[in-house]
Formats: structure tokens, sequence, C-alpha cells
């Protein structure tokens, strides 16, 4: 009875151990002709797991290089213990995620949330492999319509609060989001004709609230028209910054996972149309939304 009782506790100890060394991450065999799902545990919590073919590795530190990025990483390697391929995996901080997500957005990877505990593998877990789950990915667009730092910050604090279903804040950080993307059209255009009162109130020293942003906005739709931009995405624009104002201000309403799903193609839409106004005016992409290649 003794001993059982020490084996016992023996193994108890051991799996508390187990819980507190680290995760266990899904991972998708890279290889041709296989595609399992298996398990590969790591001694950290809260970071992300990017894996692919081991012919891409040399691919991907050198976009990591040519970026200039601080992107900090640990090298992991996977064994598929049905076929015995290996694939590569970045374990990453959720600061150089983003970055590398940026760089690199054909990358599978697996976020904290689809992570799990030794001992919980067999419980039912989304598979990965999507560069765009929908749990992390509430504004979901291609790497090279964000044209600055401050716009991939903003979508990757939207998307991390989607991710742990803190849909409030999401909302109120797609609002700063539009507030930014409009601010930087309107300096654009009334910028350079010294028309800062567009956009800024000097006897404040502060950006005009994002009613008088939108109101001002809304008088170059047509202008814009040629690049996407519709009617429909000011009033779509209009009717986040209600919600978003609801959401920062009232202390008892709490936005459901259901109503942010429900805004998520027009959100999509209109913050999509905005960033490529931003990259045409910039030079950066076509009139037909596409990148420009740098001779």
């Amino acid at each position: 009875m003794i001993r059982r009782c020490v084996q016992s506790e023996a193994k108890e100890l051991d799996e508390v151990w187990m819980r507190l060394a680290g995760v266990i991450v899904p991972i998708i065999c890279q290889a041709d002709d296989c595609g399992r799902r298996f398990w590969l545990p790591i001694d950290r919590h809260g970071v992300y797991a990017f894996f692919f073919k081991p012919t891409e590795y040399t691919k991907y530190q050198m976009r990591i290089g040519r970026s200039e990025e601080d992107i900090e990483k640990e090298i992991e390697k996977a064994q598929c213990p049905i076929c015995k391929e290996q694939t590569m995996v970045f374990i990453m901080k959720r600061e150089s995620a983003l970055k590398f997500r940026q760089l690199v957005s054909e990358a599978q990877f697996v976020p904290p949330s689809q992570m799990r505990l030794p001992g919980e593998e067999v419980t039912n877990v989304s598979p990965p492999g999507s560069p765009a789950p929908s749990r992390s990915d509430f504004i979901d667009i291609e790497a090279h319509y964000v044209s600055d730092k401050v716009y991939s910050q903003l979508i990757g604090e939207i998307n991390t609060c989607y991710e742990y279903e803190a849909y409030s804040s999401a909302l109120v950080m797609l609002r700063k989001l539009l507030e930014n993307l409009i601010v930087d059209i309107l300096r654009f255009k009334y910028a350079p004709a010294g028309q800062h009162d567009k956009y800024f109130d000097y006897t404040t020293n502060q950006f005009l609230p994002l009613n008088a942003l939108i109101s001002n906005f809304e008088q170059i739709v047509n202008e814009y028209a040629k690049y996407g931009l519709l009617k429909s995405h000011v009033a779509a624009i209009k009717g986040f910054r209600k919600e978003g104002n609801i959401s920062a201000h009232s202390i008892v309403d709490f936005v459901s996972g259901e109503k942010l799903l429900a805004i998520k193609k027009r959100a999509n839409e209109s913050v999509i149309v905005l960033l490529r106004i931003i990259g045409i005016i910039r030079g950066i992409l076509d009139e037909k939304g596409r990148i420009i290649k740098k001779k």
C-alpha cells in the first residue's frame, strides 16, 4: 500500500512538472505524401510556432535578414513518428511573430490558443496550417497592403484581442485603426495645400474627432472611387465608430463573438480599401492593388 502511494505521488509530481515545463504544439507533417498531425513538446508558454519544410529554411532566413527587422526566434526540428521526415519549427514571442508573418504570410503557424498541456493531446483541437486561422485573424489581409508599422501593430492587437475573445477591446482597436487610416488619407489630400484643419484642430492641438474626420473623408469619396472606395464603405465605418464608442464608454455592454463575426467581412473590406488607397498614394501599389516591384 505504501509503495502504491509513493508511486501515485511520484506520478502526480511528474504530471505537475510537465505542466509547468511547457506545452505541446500540433504540427502538420510537411512531407508531400504524409500530412499527418503530430505533437511537438516545447518548454515555453505564450509563444507562436511556425512550421515549414526544411528546404524553405534558407529562404525564410534570407527574408528575415533582408528585412532588417528585429525578429528573435528559437529553432526546433520535429520528426513525424510515421514517415520520419523532419519539419522545421520557429518558436517566437508575439512581437517577433507579428513581424515574421508580414514577411512570410504563407508560413503555417500555431498560436498559443491551439497549444495544449502535456496529456491533453487527445482534446479536439482545430488543426493548424492556415496562414489566417479564424480565431487569431479578425483582420485578414495580405502582407503587402500593410505599408506602415503602426498599421501592422494595430492589426496585430485587433487579431490578438479576437484570438483571446476580448471582443470589446477588438472593436475599440478597430475604431482606432480606421481613425489612423482616415487621418493619413486626409493628410495626403490636404497637407500639401496647407489645409490641416481638415484633420487637425490647432486650438486643442489634437486630431479631429472621428465623426468630423469621417465627415471630411465622405466629401472626397468620389475621388477614390476608381480605387474601389464606395459610399457603403463609409457607411460601414460610421457603424464601426458607433459600436467602438459604445464598447469604449459603456460599463454594461459586452460585445459577443457572434456580433464581431457578423461584421468581420465588412470590417475587412473597409480596412483593405483604405490601405489600398494609402498604398497607391505612396507608390507601393498600382491602381489594381498589386504591389509595384522596384527596378
